[in-house]
């Protein structure tokens, strides 16, 4: 029903802002996630330190286990505040994007039509004030 940008997260005092920068450095990436695929793919200079969830690969950053990470917009927003990770912020965007989407119990024909009506009637603005409410303003693309 909506996409978001992925972005690459950094210590606050990171100077680089887009993949190609990361030569020959060190990313925290979640295994599994369609980004291990993107990045070995598109970015095979970039090494990978893998990890279980978004929350290790943001914890892998501040600890220097890795130079930076990726997630959407919204899940680097919400994991960064929601663990008080103060000294990481987004510091560039990338050309990825990831469609979040919404799902029903199998065979729940009229739930599935529900939904369907309601995602369909979500108009620009709607969008815009769903990201608006989720992703806090200081965390949107700002790079200071």
């Amino acid at each position: 029903f909506m996409d978001t940008k992925v972005v690459i997260i950094g210590k606050s005092d990171c100077n680089v802002s887009c993949l190609n920068d990361f030569a020959d450095q060190t990313f925290a990436i979640v295994k599994g996630y369609k980004m291990e695929e993107d990045i070995s793919r598109d970015h095979p200079d970039i090494r990978h330190y893998l990890v279980n969830t978004t929350t290790e690969s943001l914890r892998a950053v501040e600890k220097g286990k890795a130079d930076a990470t990726i997630a959407t917009l919204i899940e680097a927003d919400h994991y960064i505040r929601v663990n008080n990770l103060r000294n990481l912020k987004v510091i560039g965007e990338t050309k990825y994007e990831n469609q979040h989407i919404m799902g029903v119990r199998k065979g729940d024909v009229l739930l599935l039509s529900i939904m369907q009506k309601a995602v369909r009637s979500l108009s620009a603005k709607d969008r815009q004030f769903i990201e608006d409410k989720w992703i806090s303003k200081q965390k949107k693309l700002k790079k200071d």
